[in-house]
């Protein structure tokens, strides 16, 4: 319908909301060994036997994709051997306060069920 995030109510009351999220391309390496010669030329000291994690994390964190190509923020170099992968859309449900105990209310009195939320329009999502 063109939304990326709605209410979920149940008999009137809000209980969640529902959100599309869309994550930003993030960097991959593609080649694992140009990678480490990178890091070995540029920071010696933090090459074990591959790349420690915590300074991959920090060469990831900033990767920046300019014009299709991964420019290290650092020195402002083309990374021929990162590439980013576009992720998938996923649905986020936050729950409104209370809105948990709403639900699990309504499950445990009966009044809802997989067979009444799977058959109704008790549980609405509304803009």
């Amino acid at each position: 319908v063109g939304a990326d995030a709605a209410k979920a109510a149940l008999n009137g009351t809000e209980v969640a909301k529902v959100s599309l999220v869309s994550p930003k391309p993030s960097p991959t390496v593609l080649d694992e060994t140009a990678f480490t010669n990178w890091v070995k030329a540029n920071r010696e000291d933090e090459i074990v036997e591959s790349v420690r994690e915590s300074y991959r994390k920090h060469v990831m964190e900033n990767i920046v994709l300019v014009d299709g190509e991964a420019i290290y923020t650092g020195t402002g170099e083309v990374l021929k051997f990162v590439s980013f992968k576009q992720r998938e859309s996923y649905v986020s449900t936050r729950f409104a306060t209370g809105g948990r105990e709403v639900i699990t209310d309504a499950f445990a009195s009966g009044e809802l069920s997989p067979a009444v939320v799977l058959g109704s329009e008790q549980l609405a999502v509304t803009e």
